[in-house]
């Protein structure tokens, strides 16, 4: 069996995910905390507000950022401006870092988090 935490009774185990325990879970940053991680990350100006009116109030994203958020690449690339296209990375490492990860990663997921209200509704 797999030890997914990375220890074992024999020490540091080899196998499975290496985890990052000190990455946020995303409920604990709150807005100042996603503002200050979006500076310091470069995430562009332009989508930093769309950005937290999503994870902050569910309110919906366009096109290409919803695609993103869903997992799904080829919609990204296809609806992305070029700006948003050059700054996939900073985008994917802004959710998989700062944003609860109940708002990204499946159609489901995101359309669940919409209908919610965001962080704001499961206050």
């Amino acid at each position: 069996m797999v030890d997914w935490s990375g220890s074992s009774e024999d020490g540091p185990s080899t196998k499975g995910p290496k985890r990052n325990v000190n990455r946020p879970t995303g409920f604990e940053m709150d807005e100042k905390s996603m503002r200050l991680w979006m500076e310091r990350n470069n995430v562009p100006e332009g989508h930093r507000e769309i950005l937290l009116r999503y994870i902050l109030h569910g309110i919906q994203m366009g096109h290409a950022l919803t695609a993103l958020a869903e997992n799904d690449l080829f919609q990204f690339v296809s609806r992305a401006d070029t700006e948003t296209t050059q700054n996939m990375h900073l985008l994917v490492k802004f959710f998989y870092n700062a944003a609860p990860s109940p708002c990204w990663g499946s159609p489901t997921k995101v359309s669940m988090w919409i209908r919610q209200g965001g962080l704001n509704g499961t206050v």
